[in-house]
């Protein structure tokens, strides 16, 4: 991707072969940018906003979480009464009793960030699972093992 500064410093280039009297489809060839991507930069919006794109400036959405409101997320759910549940439990406990402060994502979302959505309710932490043992034989009559088919059939006879 070309950052604003590089486009508005591409399209002075252009600009300026193309007032020498370079056409601009020999000039789009050069630098290996389409004509219609140049004519897309050089719109005024794209060059003072960015064209919509992954690393265009973007302001804040205006449905944002305020601090306050994430602090008062996180109160409400390290009460001692909300202190084992996970959202899924918490807020359809706040709704029975009329309350509405944010919604099942938004509290995960804050309690992630906070640091304290690991190990809610039932879940239990994670065990590490070491790896199986193997027995290897690099030769033959290294390795004996019991074939628990053949013991079957011998006990059920």
């Amino acid at each position: 991707m070309t950052s604003r500064e590089d486009r508005k410093m591409i399209l002075e280039a252009v600009a300026e072969a193309h007032k020498g009297g370079a056409r601009l489809v020999k000039i789009s060839e050069i630098i290996g940018v389409d004509c219609k991507t140049l004519r897309r930069w050089s719109a005024a919006e794209a060059l003072n906003h960015g064209d919509k794109r992954p690393s265009a400036e973007r302001p804040a959405p205006a449905s944002r979480l305020t601090e306050a409101e994430r602090q008062e997320i996180l109160a409400v759910a390290n009460r001692p009464e909300y202190a084992a549940l996970p959202p899924t439990r918490i807020v359809p406990m706040l709704a029975d009793d009329g309350v509405y402060i944010a919604s099942e994502s938004s509290f995960y979302r804050v309690l992630r960030e906070a640091g304290q959505l690991k190990h809610r309710g039932r879940s239990k932490a994670p065990v590490q699972q070491r790896p199986p043992t193997t027995h290897v034989a690099y030769g033959p009559n290294e390795l004996w093992a019991w074939d628990m088919t053949f013991l079957s059939r011998c006990l059920s006879r």
